[in-house]
């Protein structure tokens, strides 16, 4: 992303975010980044190294996740959250099975100090006219949104269920901003997938996480 894009970007974040009160960005300051190419991975409990598409990712998981304990952050309005997110395998979205076989929905979350920001689904089914196993990304569940609306790849390999299947894995590059001043955070990144059908639930379903970066923003 340009600089200029990104500066636009935020501001138009900010706006959203403070729609009563219409405030810039004064600074904003990186306080965590890993793309996990390295050997740290310190802060972070639950932290699983795996590689995927020729690249170090964090995961992979399934019915668990991660977390990431940063203190002593200076004075700050707002949090800005960045990651790629990879889905993998069959993400059924909205879907729930049948009455005799609950198959969802596949919900991933993400919380900062233990309050719940992100509670959305996702989808890597195809979507055709007679049928489309839709999920709730970019809103919170219970939308509804066409599988692999706002991803960034769609024409990504397979882990294991579909392994070299193109469309398989789904990646979303995500950027958040939410409302802190916490000194103290504890970010969980999470999933509550349901598998009653599946045999092996981690070639199933499962998603890993790279190029995890966390900035502090101040406002005017």
């Amino acid at each position: 992303m340009k600089p200029g894009i990104a500066s636009n970007f935020l501001f138009f974040a900010v706006i959203v975010v403070l729609s009563s009160c219409h405030k810039e960005i004064q600074s904003q300051t990186e306080v965590y980044t890993n793309n996990f190419e390295g050997a740290s991975l310190a802060g972070i409990q639950g932290g699983i190294e795996s590689v995927y598409d020729s690249k170090k990712v964090l995961g992979f998981y399934n019915n668990s996740g991660f977390t990431l304990t940063l203190s002593g952050l200076a004075k700050h309005d707002l949090l800005l959250v960045k990651f790629d997110l990879y889905l993998h395998d069959s993400w059924g979205g909205n879907n729930t099975g049948t009455i005799d076989v609950v198959d969802g929905p596949d919900v991933w979350q993400l919380k900062i100090n233990n309050e719940t920001l992100i509670n959305t689904t996702f989808s890597n089914s195809g979507c055709f006219p007679t049928y489309c196993q839709q999920q709730s990304y970019p809103k919170n569940f219970p939308f509804h949104h066409d599988a692999g609306t706002g991803a960034s790849r769609t024409d990504l390999p397979g882990r294991c269920s579909l392994a070299n299947v193109p469309g398989g894995t789904t990646m979303y590059r995500i950027e958040k901003i939410f409302n802190n001043s916490s000194s103290n955070l504890v970010l969980e990144f999470k999933d509550l997938l349901k598998q009653n059908n599946a045999v092996n639930m981690l070639c199933d379903e499962s998603w890993s996480l790279d190029n995890l970066s966390v900035s502090i923003l101040t406002l005017d």
